[in-house]
C-alpha cells in the first residue's frame, strides 16, 4: 500500500476511534493483511478500498476490530481492582446516603477486568449493585458480543 493510502486509512481510524494522534495506529502487519484480503474478496483496488472506506461504517468497524489490543484476562492488574473495590466500599460506607457510583470500563475488550471488578466488588461486599454502576464498552464489537455470551477458555483465566 502506497504511504497516501496508508495515511489515509490511519486518519480514518484515527476519527472513528477517537484517537488524538494519526501515528499511535500502527497499520502494519494485521492491517496490511486485511486491506489484502478485503481488496482479493471484494475485488477492489486498494485505491478503491481506501475510497469507500471514509463512508462505510462498517469496514470501519472491521478495520477497528483489527487495529485495537484486545489484551484482556481475569484478575489482570488485581491489585488495582482490589483497591477499587474496597475504596468504593469504604467511601459507600462513610457516605450512605451517596447516589450510586458509576465505573467505566473504557476499552474493556472482551469484559474479563470488569468482570474481575464485579467479583472483587461481590466478595467483599453483596450489596454493591445498590450502590455501584459498573459499565463497559469498546469498539471491537466481536469482544463485546464475546462478553455479553461471558464463555471464556483457559487463557481467560490465566492469572
Amino acid at each position: 500500500m502506497n504511504r497516501t493510502g496508508a495515511e489515509h486509512i490511519r486518519q480514518c481510524l484515527t476519527a472513528y476511534l477517537g484517537f488524538s494522534n494519526v501515528r499511535t495506529l500502527n497499520i502494519a502487519g494485521p492491517i496490511e493483511r486485511l486491506i489484502d484480503e478485503i481488496c482479493r474478496t471484494r475485488h477492489m483496488s486498494e485505491q478503491e478500498l481506501v475510497s469507500r472506506l471514509q463512508h462505510d461504517e462498517n469496514l470501519l468497524s472491521t478495520f477497528a476490530c483489527v487495529a485495537t489490543v484486545g489484551e484482556t484476562y481475569f484478575w489482570r492488574n488485581g491489585n488495582q481492582l482490589e483497591w477499587l473495590a474496597e475504596h468504593l466500599h469504604r467511601w459507600h460506607q462513610q457516605h450512605p446516603a451517596a447516589p450510586p457510583s458509576t465505573i467505566w470500563s473504557a476499552g474493556c475488550s472482551s469484559g474479563e477486568e470488569p468482570y474481575s471488578l464485579a467479583m472483587a466488588l461481590q466478595m467483599r461486599w453483596p450489596e454493591w449493585t445498590k450502590k455501584v454502576r459498573l459499565t463497559a464498552c469498546d469498539v471491537d464489537s466481536q469482544a463485546i458480543e464475546k462478553a455479553r455470551r461471558a464463555c471464556y477458555t483457559a487463557w481467560s483465566f490465566r492469572n
